[in-house]
């Protein structure tokens, strides 16, 4: 492979670039008034951990790894779409655990039924061992950016 048509850093970028446009073009999405791909993925996310746990701000902070200001925003548009409450909790109110409303349960079906087509499609003829191998490559690159960060 020559050095020069190896950027990983475009290559990623244009990866995310395609499945955002894969995820957003989903008829179920296209259907749902201002759910962006983000709050599609924050959303089924908070679906499967709201049922085993109280869920906050800074566990969609962790898991997305992004910054504070930026979940604030996300959650703070998804509670006004009436997907989301937020409700201090009784032993300390600076805590505010997220609850799922009933339309976030629906959308939420909607939304993990698309997932899992895109989640095959992107695997599709990809055999377990090359997945494996890119997953140790994905975290590889993961501890490098994150070592970037930490300096």
């Amino acid at each position: 492979m020559e050095e020069n048509k190896v950027i990983v850093a475009r290559d990623i970028k244009c990866l995310s670039n395609l499945l955002r446009r894969v995820h957003c073009s989903s008829p179920f999405l296209k259907e749902c008034e201002n759910l962006t791909g983000m709050h599609s993925y924050v959303l089924g996310y908070l679906r499967r951990e709201c049922e085993k746990r109280d869920v906050f701000q800074k566990d969609v902070e962790a898991v997305f790894e992004m910054r504070r200001s930026t979940a604030s925003e996300i959650l703070k548009l998804m509670e006004k779409n009436g997907l989301i409450t937020r409700q201090p909790l009784e032993s300390d109110a600076r805590l505010k655990k997220i609850i799922l409303t009933d339309k976030a349960m629906e959308v939420s079906r909607g939304v993990e039924k698309s997932f899992k087509e895109t989640e095959e499609k992107l695997k599709e003829g990809i055999t377990p061992e090359e997945l494996e191998n890119f997953y140790v490559v994905y975290d590889k690159i993961k501890a490098n950016l994150a070592n970037m960060l930490a300096k």
